[in-house]
């Protein structure tokens, strides 16, 4: 039962964090809930966030007080699979087994849009020391 989670190196995630490389978890929106308990409703306000567009159907959100990035949803194909998740700027998690969060988030090695990365080299190395048989460090 961990979330998925993920490497993207993509030219809109790197404007975004201002990183090479954006480590992401995939959450269902029902599991998103706010500090009150209160189930998160990303299609409207966010209280203390903001959003912006980064693409059409693609909204970002960052914290208002630090701008550290929280959310990206995607909800181009209304009622899809992916409408109905987020990705969570995994950097966020706090988890007792580090910072990769590994008791929540199962890591995908198969790091997507190599092609799109500014730095290519470098992402093929971060790929290449991820490996396809050992953990991630």
């Amino acid at each position: 039962g961990r979330y998925k989670a993920l490497f993207c190196p993509c030219t809109s995630c790197r404007l975004t964090t201002g990183f090479e490389i954006t480590a992401w978890a995939t959450v269902p929106r029902s599991n998103l809930f706010s500090l009150n308990g209160k189930a998160l409703d990303i299609s409207g306000a966010v209280e203390g966030l903001e959003r912006y567009e980064s693409s059409p159907d693609i909204d970002r959100f960052f914290c208002q007080n630090c701008g550290a990035t929280a959310f990206y949803w995607d909800h181009r194909l209304k009622g899809s699979t992916r409408t109905e998740e987020v990705d969570v700027a995994a950097g966020l998690l706090r988890s007792k087994s580090g910072v990769l969060a590994e008791n929540w988030l199962e890591w995908n090695r198969n790091v997507k849009y190599v092609e799109d990365a500014i730095d290519p080299k470098f992402v093929k190395g971060f790929v290449k020391a991820l490996g396809e048989d050992q953990p991630i460090p």
